[in-house]
């Protein structure tokens, strides 16, 4: 009986595969071969021009830790059909460019990218049309979330620029 109860808790403990969450994009995939890591991350293939609204800001997460810029990028509405999600929650709102320095640099002017990084500004935003590669998801905080990174872009326009406190994130 104890050996039962034992194998019983031993596969309820056992994580669901990775393998075993869907992926579809509306538009088609551009994107291919997904592969599912150790850690649960899901990585694809390709690259991808998509359009969308970028913001640029300083983040503090509730834990203490010191403040960093992020870069992201909400898609308009054809570049969230190209974007593989997973399958039962809807499109891909917003997408973290992991390499933040290049995406800074290609996104943001030398003077804004400056008074960003004394904090002088505390988030910049702009549209721009963007070619990425190394697309990944994964889950963290019991949310899924998104990230890329970037390779180029053009068409910029800087919306607005904000000065302020830092924003705070926690899961």
């Amino acid at each position: 009986m104890k050996l039962r109860i034992a194998a019983i808790l031993s596969f309820l403990a056992l994580p669901v595969s990775a393998d075993e969450v869907k992926f579809a994009a509306e538009s088609g995939n551009i994107f291919s071969s997904p592969h599912t890591d150790a850690m649960g991350e899901t990585h694809f293939r390709g690259k991808a021009s998509i359009s969308g609204r970028y913001t640029a800001l300083w983040e503090s997460s509730s834990e203490g830790e010191t403040p960093y810029l992020v870069v992201r990028l909400r898609p308009n509405l054809k570049s969230m059909s190209l974007l593989p999600h997973e399958v039962g929650r809807g499109p891909v709102e917003e997408l973290w460019l992991s390499n933040t320095k290049k995406a800074l640099a290609l996104l943001v002017s030398r003077e804004i990218r400056a008074k960003l990084e004394v904090r002088q500004l505390t988030s910049v935003e702009g549209d721009a049309q963007v070619v990425i590669t190394s697309y990944t998801t994964r889950v963290d905080c019991d949310v899924r979330g998104y990230s890329a990174k970037i390779v180029s872009a053009r068409g910029l326009t800087k919306v607005a620029a904000t000065t302020g406190p830092i924003k705070e994130t926690s899961c």
